[in-house]
């Protein structure tokens, strides 16, 4: 969940326009990035998995959704790590909370058209 005082906080100078940039940069690359991470994930691509969970936690911090950041963050670990059980661990994880974290962000984005 994004912690929305933050991010309010954060962005409070920004115009509208600006975030919804910001906003639409992530959906623009998510489709995409979520098939590179599942196509690794069934090839044991633990380099690309790790790529890509790196992308994803810049890309959700600049939202301080925190529980999100902290599973793409462990997910980043494993792989770097070369930690098969952890990728497993942690990799359905991450799948499951990306799209709700980018439904949370299109609601957010509504809010500022």
């Amino acid at each position: 969940m994004i912690n929305r005082e933050t991010f309010l906080s954060t962005y409070s100078g920004f115009d509208n326009e600006i975030i919804v940039d910001i906003i639409d940069t992530f959906l623009s690359e998510y489709s995409e990035r979520i098939e590179i991470i599942k196509t690794a994930w069934e090839h044991k691509d633990l380099e690309t998995i790790h790529q890509v969970s790196h992308k994803f936690k810049g890309s959700i911090g600049a939202f301080y959704a925190y529980d999100e950041v902290f599973i793409a963050n462990k997910l980043m670990d494993a792989s770097r790590d070369r930690n098969e059980a952890g990728v497993a661990e942690w990799y359905p994880k991450f799948m499951e909370a990306l799209p709700v974290f980018r439904d949370e962000i299109i609601s957010l984005r509504k809010e500022y058209e």
